[in-house]
């Protein structure tokens, strides 16, 4: 299904982990399966900063920003 930008609502918050889990699964980056909500949980934990996408109550894309709080701060888990 496609939508139009008008229908996503995008957020600036770290999307929950169970929602998180599922959108990451499409990416094929994660072939196992080894990637659990309580692993996600911990690894959003430290995001500096969000933008979630929603079509409706569902998450269909995030990018998130992590950094060592000194020096360097990178862009990770751009997925639509």
């Amino acid at each position: 299904m496609r939508l139009g930008l008008s229908e996503i609502e995008y957020r600036p918050e770290v999307p929950e982990p169970d929602a998180f889990v599922s959108l990451f699964a499409t990416t094929g980056w994660d072939p196992q399966d080894r990637l659990t909500v309580a692993a996600a949980a911990e690894a959003l934990g430290p995001t500096w900063y969000a933008v979630s996408a929603y079509a409706g109550n569902r998450l269909v894309g995030t990018g998130r920003i992590i950094g060592d709080g000194v020096l360097h701060a990178l862009l990770v888990d751009v997925i639509v």
